[in-house]
């Protein structure tokens, strides 16, 4: 059964869906009737025959007013991209789901798409995603009503819900590592190290454009080899960045792989040092 048609089905069998609040819960004596339940109906919003998503996990592709929905479109869902191909950015109308094509990246997958996110500084009319510029990596800064754009120097892979900073990641490494969460045709400066001092996760300004590096792949790895000692002689990579609501803290996981191919992670948790 093909994606389309099996969450088709699915969704018109659920009908409604159970999903329990932060104040609600079970326990083995609970008697909770059908009423009690929280509810809320699922329809299919966008139709073929391309398909339309939008990733990753922590992330909304609602603006703050909820007003505009974005996401991508793509003419497959079963391989990943080649180098050179392309899919559309564009806003979803909420009533009958019609994809309006805004601009066009070619840095994209289909778990983590091109990682849009609503800019905290404009957070009702601008977007940023992941692009290329010729065999660099970018992130562009899109003004969803004028169409307006400015790169800023590196790919993001999480950016705050308030204030003014995006995280990022080399996603040539990444890529490398973990194909499925890379971009077609990125480079990993550092591919001939298993654990670069100059590569890891990098912080970004929004307002100046301003880059840094916070938080080395070396330095991760000096601090969790001794729990990790199949680290030692393998290359490690970062991947799922999160800064929590608040904009003080991120997440991230570090991964690497044993002599037989099973992953590692790591997650790491560190202050947002923006100074």
């Amino acid at each position: 059964m093909k994606r389309r048609k099996f969450i088709q089905n699915s969704s018109a069998g659920l009908g409604t869906l159970f999903v329990a609040s932060p104040n609600f819960s079970f326990s083995k004596n609970s008697k909770v009737s059908q009423d009690e339940l929280p509810k809320f109906k699922v329809r299919r919003l966008t139709n073929g025959p391309k398909h339309h998503f939008f990733g990753y996990y922590g992330m909304s592709p609602w603006n703050r007013s909820e007003s505009k929905m974005v996401c991508l479109e793509s003419g497959f869902q079963d391989r990943l991209p080649n180098p050179g191909e392309t899919a559309n950015i564009g806003l979803v109308h909420q009533e009958n789901g019609r994809f309006a094509p805004l601009t066009k990246t070619t840095a994209w997958n289909l778990q983590q798409g091109s990682l849009i996110h609503w800019n905290p500084l404009k957070p009702d009319s601008e977007i940023i995603h992941n692009d290329q510029e010729g065999k660099e990596l970018v992130s562009v800064k899109f003004d969803v009503n004028t169409g307006k754009k400015s790169l800023l120097p590196r790919p993001i892979s999480a950016v705050a819900t308030e204030g003014k900073y995006a995280l990022s990641l080399t996603y040539g490494r990444v890529g490398r590592l973990r194909k499925v969460v890379g971009y077609a045709d990125a480079s990993d400066p550092y591919a001939n190290e298993a654990h670069p001092n100059k590569d890891g996760v990098f912080l970004i300004d929004l307002e100046t454009n301003e880059t840094k590096l916070i938080v080395s792949i070396k330095e991760v790895f000096e601090k969790s080899v001794a729990d990790y000692p199949a680290l030692a002689n393998r290359h490690m990579w970062f991947n799922h960045t999160v800064i929590n609501p608040a904009g003080t803290r991120f997440l991230f996981l570090a991964r690497g792989r044993t002599e037989k191919g099973n992953r590692v992670t790591h997650l790491s948790l560190k202050r947002l040092l923006t100074r």
